[in-house]
């Protein structure tokens, strides 16, 4: 399979941030250059994986779809200049009871923050949707039973 190519400022670059034109002066170096890369790599999908933790806790507690808690999370980043990675680090840790004392003081930083965003997507989001009664699975179930169908197949 041929490395995808992107550009960055100071040219192109293959798909592992590595420049391709450029040869490490030793194995060494190349070796140090891709445990960099793996490490930055590993940081990544951890990150990722506490934003998306936080966004689905958010949709959650505030039945909102996941675009309307990752909106709102955005918010809170833009209005705090605090970066998501570190609120939604902060806010998982405090979750699992594992928030380190030093994270206290941004944790009440933030607590009023996420309260006022979720009172913002309250007040646009529509009203929800009445509960099903069930009115239509009994209709469908009465109809089945006039037309005499079993309730479960039958094996012959």
């Amino acid at each position: 399979m041929a490395a995808v190519q992107t550009m960055d400022s100071s040219g192109p670059m293959s798909s592992s941030g590595v420049d391709p034109g450029r040869s490490a002066d030793s194995p060494a170096e190349r070796i140090g250059e891709l445990e960099d890369q793996v490490f930055n790599l590993r940081r990544a999908i951890d990150t990722q994986r506490l934003i998306g933790t936080l966004i689905g806790i958010l949709a959650t507690r505030w039945s909102v779809s996941t675009d309307d808690a990752w909106a709102a999370l955005l918010q809170v980043s833009h209005r705090t200049n605090i970066k998501v990675r570190e609120i939604a680090r902060v806010c998982v840790a405090d979750l699992n009871g594992q928030l380190r004392p030093e994270d206290a003081v941004l944790l009440e930083r933030l607590t009023p923050e996420l309260t006022a965003a979720e009172a913002e997507r309250q007040r646009h989001s529509p009203p929800p949707a009445e509960p099903d009664s069930g009115s239509d699975l009994q209709a469908e179930t009465d109809e089945q039973e006039r037309k005499g169908y079993p309730d479960e197949p039958t094996t012959s």
